[in-house]
């Protein structure tokens, strides 16, 4: 298939299942490395603001043309990047680094998590802390938690400064995702999930991972977030040398939202352009976010905004990844 739109056509007759259409994009060479140098991709720039607040105050300020650049990122490409976050948003990145950091080194990670199968009607199992190992080897370990303010005291967080980075800062990621959600109401069918228009006053399942993959070795001053040369010049780097370390798949929430990193990791399939793209790799990303569709979306809107594969590489450093995922 040389277009999406031939994908999405068969999709909706009915012609390719899910699963299948998944194994498709995942069958499609990678593309580009670098995303910012391509003027085709849905970046939408911050940089003339010096708050960034996501709130219906900052909607208004937004403007017609960059609301509509949205709506068209996230239509035609299934996801959109938001460059040059303000400095409140990168402390607070920075502050939540570190604290995971500091959590994935404890000898004490293995104790926080929650025994219970259910939590106020809702799964316990996988909340906390868990690891993959595939083949003998750590492939990834993970902190997961419901961000629901209901349930934020039933969390197995290991210590009250961990909890409140973790919190100040996937705040900043649900803000932005039902933001976005807003800016989309008039085309979703919230009756196709029994919801009520009002966004901010429903119970969420929403999500907040932060994943720690080792790749080939571990070092903090080389984790996502946290390289200390100012000179750092992005290596070429032979991405099929290194194992995956999660294969295609779409999420099953609304939106996916993260702060980019200087690792890479994320690589994205753009709908529009019918490529895959490596999202991460370089110190700019880190004042980069990026939000993409999700198949409770692609649902309430009638299939105008189609989930989006993903998948993440390996890469010949360790990599810290915060992820908010927002569910209904």
């Amino acid at each position: 298939f040389k277009h999406a739109a031939l994908l999405s056509f068969c999709y909706l007759q009915g012609l390719i299942r899910p699963h299948d259409l998944v194994k498709i994009y995942s069958s499609i060479p990678m593309g580009l490395h670098n995303t910012f140098e391509d003027a085709e991709l849905p970046v939408v720039s911050l940089a003339d603001f010096e708050e960034v607040s996501f709130d219906n105050r900052f909607l208004d300020r937004l403007g017609e043309s960059r609301r509509l650049q949205i709506k068209e990122g996230l239509r035609h490409h299934g996801y959109v990047i938001f460059k040059s976050a303000s400095l409140d948003v990168q402390q607070k990145f920075k502050s939540a680094c570190e604290a995971a950091l500091e959590f994935f080194s404890s000898t004490k990670k293995s104790e926080c998590v929650i025994k219970a199968s259910r939590i106020e009607g809702l799964p316990g199992w996988g909340i906390g802390y868990s690891a993959r190992v595939h083949r003998s080897t750590l492939q990834r370990e993970m902190f997961h938690v419901y961000t629901d303010k209901r349930l934020q005291n039933s969390m197995p967080w290991p210590n009250p400064t961990f909890k409140k980075c973790m919190i100040d800062f996937y705040s900043i990621l649900e803000s932005l995702s039902i933001w976005c959600l807003e800016l989309l109401k008039d085309e979703i069918d919230f009756e196709k999930l029994n919801l009520s228009p009002d966004l901010k006053q429903l119970p969420r399942p929403s999500v907040f991972d932060a994943f720690l993959y080792p790749n080939r070795a571990f070092n903090h001053n080389e984790v996502e977030g946290k390289s200390e040369d100012s000179n750092y010049e992005r290596p070429e780097v032979d991405m099929a040398s290194y194992p995956e370390n999660m294969a295609s798949h779409t999420d099953p929430g609304m939106f996916t939202v993260k702060v980019l990193g200087d690792v890479e990791g994320l690589q994205i399939f753009d709908q529009k352009h019918s490529r895959w793209i490596q999202l991460e790799g370089g110190p700019q990303n880190e004042t980069s976010i990026v939000l993409f569709n999700c198949e409770q979306l692609q649902v309430v809107s009638e299939d105008k905004y189609v989930g989006t594969a993903h998948s993440v590489s390996g890469a010949a450093k360790a990599r810290l990844s915060l992820v908010y995922e927002l569910r209904f």
